[in-house]
């Protein structure tokens, strides 16, 4: 006790209650890191840990074309045909106008549209509450909804997004978990 009050003196009230603060915020940190924490973001090629389940989730998608990263994911970019800067859930890959597109992973067709921005989407749900999209295809897709689709499986042919058709020919590739965007670097294999 006697330490505290000569602390207390010396620095005062206020730095008394600020190492206080940090102790417990301290304490709380290091608890989170030891796995008191929510669901952790998806890290290359590794697993999804969360607290409900004591086992690591697994997914590694299989790229839907080989191009290179034209644009990257939550990057805010410019977009030229726009004239606006926006924040990029997604990833552009280069390809060639027609090239074929594959499906990421094993899944069930959810959804298929036209959209004002992105052109012809498709969405594929798969286990563990992920879902992949893919937009930008020419229309009509090679897939319907309520499709049973394989892994590599073709599903459409790059076209053109009408928000992005100043960029070259590129895919719109977006992953989800749960409703959550998440970085689809940090999940296609190599």
């Amino acid at each position: 006790m006697e330490k505290v009050r000569s602390f207390v003196d010396r620095y005062g009230f206020f730095m008394l209650l600020v190492t206080c603060i940090a102790v417990i915020v301290g304490s709380g940190l290091w608890a989170y890191r030891q796995g008191a924490g929510d669901a952790r973001d998806v890290q290359a090629g590794g697993p999804l840990e969360t607290e409900a389940a004591s086992e690591a989730i697994w997914i590694q998608l299989e790229p839907p074309v080989l191009g290179a990263v034209l644009r990257g994911f939550s990057e805010v970019a410019y977009l030229d045909t726009l004239g606006m800067y926006g924040v990029h859930e997604a990833v552009d890959l280069l390809a060639d106008a027609g090239e074929a597109v594959h499906a990421a992973q094993p899944g069930v067709v959810t959804e298929v549209f036209r959209d004002a921005l992105l052109g012809t989407v498709v969405v594929i749900g798969h286990e563990q509450g992920f879902e992949t999209r893919y937009a930008a295809l020419r229309w009509p897709p090679a897939v319907q909804e309520g499709e049973a689709v394989l892994a590599g499986q073709v599903i459409g042919v790059v076209g053109t997004a009408p928000s992005e058709a100043a960029d070259p020919p590129h895919l719109h590739f977006a992953v989800e978990r749960d409703g959550t965007a998440v970085d689809p670097a940090g999940v296609i294999g190599p």
